[in-house]
């Protein structure tokens, strides 16, 4: 069609059969209608036709989009307006345990006996084999109607125990130390005496101040690190203490002593003593 061929008008579309396009006098417009459709008016599409279908068009998209939100919304876990169950826990917390006290440290084990007693008795000189061997041991030598020079004397490292005039009674350490070797002792005196010979185990124990008269051997079970000394006499007097690596002299001295020195414990204490004594750890 050309501008004298025919007015603005619906005609039959030249390219698609079965749908009429409108002519707006002068071209062919993009508006088109189906030939069955009621003759469309002479009028062209007017542009508030053109924003009725924009809405038509947007409502369809809204219907489809509230759809399609609901049947997604549909498929969703539901909730409950109730507490999480975290928050309803039926679990009640339990009350955290009280805090233990610390146990009290175990007693250190006693010490086990690993000698037996030996009882020797005689009168005046004499020369005893003994089977204390290389153990630790407590001699007691007991001479009290002696007169005299008396003494004692071990072949092991302590050699001489007893040395002294008169009666005696008294109690000394021997083998206190590695590789020592006892087998045999010799007894000088004027008199009846008997040597016993015991585990460290029959040894009294004390925890506090100990006071005697004479050689004597004592065990603390009780930690410390020095001792109070006290002594009373004009001869001789020494403190000897087995609690640490190696043996302590901590006290040797002649006449009396009073004063405070180091020495380690637990452990035994060897006291040569011609008068009375007394010891206290601290």
């Amino acid at each position: 069609m050309t501008d004298n061929q025919s007015p603005a008008a619906w005609h039959p579309d030249p390219h698609v059969p079965g749908q009429q396009r409108y002519w707006d006098g002068s071209a062919w417009t993009s508006h088109t209608a189906p030939l069955s459709a009621p003759a469309a008016s002479s009028q062209p599409p007017s542009k508030k036709m053109n924003k009725a279908a924009l809405w038509a068009i947007g409502a369809g998209v809204l219907v489809v989009l509230i759809i399609f939100g609901s049947t997604i919304g549909g498929n969703r876990p539901k909730t409950s307006a109730t507490a999480s169950p975290a928050a309803n826990a039926t679990t009640e917390a339990t009350a955290e345990p009280a805090a233990e006290e610390p146990a009290a440290p175990e007693p250190a084990p006693a010490p086990v006996a690993t000698v037996a007693t030996e009882v020797y008795s005689g009168s005046g000189d004499n020369v005893i084999a003994v089977n204390v061997g290389s153990e630790p041991a407590v001699v007691t030598f007991d001479c009290p109607a002696c007169s005299r020079n008396v003494s004692l004397k071990t072949n092991g490292p302590d050699s001489l125990l007893v040395n002294t005039i008169g009666a005696y009674t008294g109690s000394h350490v021997i083998n206190a130390t590695t590789g020592s070797l006892t087998t045999q002792m010799t007894i000088t005196a004027v008199g009846d005496w008997s040597v016993t010979i015991a585990d460290l185990t029959t040894i009294p124990v004390s925890s506090g101040p100990v006071s005697f008269v004479g050689d004597a051997v004592i065990r603390f079970d009780v930690a410390f690190s020095a001792v109070n000394v006290t002594y009373i006499g004009d001869r001789n007097f020494m403190v000897k203490g087995y609690g640490g690596k190696y043996p302590e002299l901590a006290v040797n001295t002649i006449g009396s002593y009073t004063g405070t020195v180091e020495l380690t414990g637990p452990g035994y204490v060897q006291i040569t003593s011609s008068g009375s004594w007394t010891v206290t750890p601290v």
